[in-house]
């Protein structure tokens, strides 16, 4: 609904002090009720709606008074609405408003502002109101006629102190004799109260003084602000005692000159629980407590612990004792982080194992995780445990002259053992050894006292399998040997075998070498053996250079001596040529066995040249069929064999025979090579 600009509005205002002024009722507070008519562009309203209130000390523009109100749901009825309108006090003190509105239908949109404002008047009964009936504050003494109030007009202790602003009582207004000692309550009378030389000597209580032999004396000093205590200084007690209170009166330092047996002193925190205690004797000797806000001690320093030795404990949140330092535990100081169960997790300890330091660390369940001893009667000592609380590592500065490191497993027996000195050969030394204790891994820094390291696997029984040396001979070179199980050797690699070169050798079941590959043998390398056995070809090949014009050179291929190239071959080019010297290597599928050359020499090429062995040869069946059995010569077709026919042409120029055979045209067939 679009709200008209200029609505009719009803404004009521009810007297804030309607009750009767021979009643006394307590004050209505500072709300009124409002009454107004809602016309929309429609005619009157009806529903529900939001609304706002702000005042402003001008119809239109002006400056707003006070804060806005909002008043959510609002029935409105044919237009009428009634609502409670609260501005609080001290807003209407006779200055004239205009009351803004605006109104939205409920919680829709932005509110739109209704005009024009409307003048705040005040109800008939507001213009003359009972001074009995004003509430506190309302009225003050210019506002009031001098006479027009009389003590008829009050109510029994209606004024009281708390209503009598400070200054506005002259001695004028008071009649002799009218205030006795009686009608001060204690620590009212501040000493701004009193004018300089009002109070003697005469006029202090014996209290206040120097005491006598019954009552200790005591003095109280309290604050201008807030009249709450400042200082209490107390002779009573065993010893005297003094309070230094914060601003809002609670104890801020207490001072007990003896606390039972020595002097104590708390400090407190601002919500009054006690911070720090200082307690000049507690079990024979000087305390401080540090407490949080729930009194609980958080740092405690105790001048006798254990073994009468200071102690300082920390503590955490939940008041676990989580850090310990003694000055004296068995001899020596101590320092213990615990867990928040109070439980040790860290032990620093002054004297250990060997009178040297030692400092242990724990695990979850409290068994021992790490202990470290600065001296284990000759060297530093780490022990670090399995989570049984097994021994897992140990950590030697010094095992026999040397440091020394031992694995342990579950059970507690070596696995690796590390060890700075060898007894035999004075260097070091690493042991392994497998689950039945057996060491079955043995490096040594020395071979012996001169020569260089070596490492030695061993069998299940003890037995060397294998033996890694890198100086088993003064001025030799490294050395590798493999056992069999019964512990002889039956492989042996040398890095030098006396020429500078390297050496395999490999013996039989009795112990004789029977392969050796040495790598240096005048210069060249050479295998020597009984036997030699080889299963990647069929053929032995030589390696060439092949000369070729127009085709190619493939695996297959028949070629002849080149005269115009030493050393060199080319592809055969005619029929019975006596000059053939070989299929070239690696046609279907059969591959090389042994391949033979020089390097740097005439007796050396590019192509593997099959000169004697079983090899894939290209032929051409249309000259004769071929079968197993027939000899293979040269034919006119370039690279391609064919069938001997011509027993007396061939002499010479055989290359081997066939193996298989081809009906016709052109193929492979298998031949054993055999110059002829």
């Amino acid at each position: 609904m679009k709200y008209a600009k200029i609505v009719c509005l009803v404004v009521s205002l009810f007297s804030l002090f309607a009750a009767s002024r021979w009643t006394h009722a307590a004050p209505l507070g500072t709300a009124f009720t409002y009454q107004g008519q809602l016309v929309g562009t429609n005619g009157p309203a009806s529903g529900t709606y939001d609304m706002v209130f702000a005042l402003f000390d001008a119809p239109d523009f002006g400056s707003q008074v006070g804060t806005t109100l909002t008043n959510l749901n609002v029935a409105v009825s044919n237009g009428l609405f009634t609502t409670s309108i609260d501005f609080g006090a001290g807003v209407f003190e006779g200055t004239a408003y205009w009351l803004a509105i605006g109104v939205r239908t409920n919680g829709a949109g932005a509110f739109a502002a209704l005009s024009p404002r409307q003048p705040v008047s005040p109800a008939p009964y507001a213009l003359y109101a009972s001074a009995a009936a004003l509430a506190d504050g309302t009225v003050t003494g210019l506002k009031i006629l001098d006479g027009t109030i009389t003590s008829a007009d009050l109510a029994p202790n209606s004024v009281n102190s708390g209503h009598i602003i400070d200054g506005q009582v002259a001695t004028v207004d008071i009649a002799n004799n009218a205030i006795t000692s009686g009608k001060i309550l204690d620590g009212t009378v501040l000493g701004a109260d009193m004018a300089n030389n009002t109070v003697s000597s005469l006029q202090l209580a014996d209290t206040i003084g120097l005491g006598d032999a019954v009552v200790a004396g005591r003095l109280d000093v309290y604050r201008t602000s807030n009249g709450l205590p400042a200082i209490t200084l107390n002779g009573t007690g065993t010893g005297g005692f003094q309070y230094l209170y914060q601003n809002d009166g609670q104890a801020g330092i207490y001072l007990d000159g003896d606390s039972g047996g020595g002097g104590l002193q708390y400090l407190y925190a601002a919500d009054g629980s006690v911070a720090i205690t200082l307690d000049g004797e507690s079990s024979g000797a000087g305390l401080i407590s540090i407490q949080n806000t729930n009194g609980s001690s958080r740092i405690l320093l105790d001048g006798s612990g254990t073994g009468a030795g200071g102690v300082v404990s920390v503590y955490a949140q939940d008041g676990s004792q989580t850090i310990q330092l003694m000055g004296e535990s068995s001899g020596a100081g101590m320092i213990n982080v615990n867990n928040n169960l109070s439980s040790t997790r860290v032990a620093i300890d002054g004297e250990g194992n060997g009178a040297g330091g030692q400092i242990t660390l724990y695990a979850g369940d409290g068994a021992t995780g790490i202990n470290l001893y600065g001296d284990s009667g000759g060297g530093g000592l780490q022990y670090l445990y399995a989570a049984d609380g097994s021994l897992g590592v140990a950590l030697d500065g010094e095992s026999a002259g040397a440091g020394f490191v031992s694995v342990y497993n579950t059970n507690g027996s070596t696995r690796v053992a590390l060890d700075g000195f060898n007894a035999s050969t004075f260097g070091g030394e690493i042991s392994i050894y497998d689950a039945s204790g057996t060491e079955t891994v043995e490096l040594l820094g020395a071979y012996t006292s001169a020569l260089g390291g070596i490492i030695r696997t061993r069998q299940a029984d003890g037995t060397v399998g294998v033996e890694v040396a890198s100086e088993l001979y003064a001025g030799d070179g490294g050395e590798i040997s493999v056992n069999n199980a019964a512990g002889v050797e039956k492989m042996e690699l040398d890095g030098d075998d006396g020429d500078g070169g390297a050496v395999i050798r490999l013996h039989n079941a009795a112990g004789t070498t029977t392969i050796t590959l040495d790598a240096d043998l005048a210069g060249d390398g050479r295998i020597t053996t009984q036997e030699l056995s080889i299963t990647g070809g069929s053929d032995l090949s030589e390696k060439f250079d092949v000369s070729a014009v127009a085709e190619s050179v493939t695996p297959g291929a028949l070629v002849c001596i080149d005269p115009q190239n030493p050393g060199k071959l080319m592809l055969s080019s005619k029929a019975y040529d006596r000059t053939v010297a070989g299929v070239v290597s690696g046609a279907g599928g059969v591959k090389t066995g042994m391949m033979m050359s020089q390097k740097g020499s005439l007796a050396d090429g590019e192509h593997p040249i099959a000169l004697t062995g079983r090899v894939f040869c290209m032929v051409n069946a249309d000259q004769g069929a071929i079968e197993p059995g027939d000899l293979i010569t040269t034919s006119d077709l370039p690279g391609h064999g064919m069938k001997v026919s011509d027993h007396t042409r061939a002499q010479g120029a055989i290359v081997g025979k066939a193996m298989t055979g081809l009906e016709k045209g052109k193929g492979l067939v298998l031949v054993l090579v055999s110059l002829q």
